[in-house]
């Protein structure tokens, strides 16, 4: 087993965000999304797995040791 180690953030050594290239309204990025999903779009696949990455790096989504090793936990 081995233990995750994470660095605390000093909120001053934060960059500034650029503002977003590009922004959408929640209904319609719903629309696309489900569009893209009913399709087979192999790009809402790579999008999800992008989004997902960034949640689970941000801990706004928890990482479940049963998610990692299919519940074997």
């Amino acid at each position: 087993m081995f233990k995750v180690r994470y660095r605390k953030q000093n909120i001053d050594d934060i960059p500034e965000l650029p503002e977003p290239a590009h922004s959408i309204e929640l209904p319609k990025a719903l629309a696309e999304a489900e569009h893209m999903l009913d399709t087979g779009s192999p790009e809402f696949n790579e999008k999800t797995e992008t989004i997902l990455s960034v949640l689970y790096e941000t801990d706004t989504v928890p990482v479940r040791r049963c998610t990692l090793h299919g519940d074997k936990h």
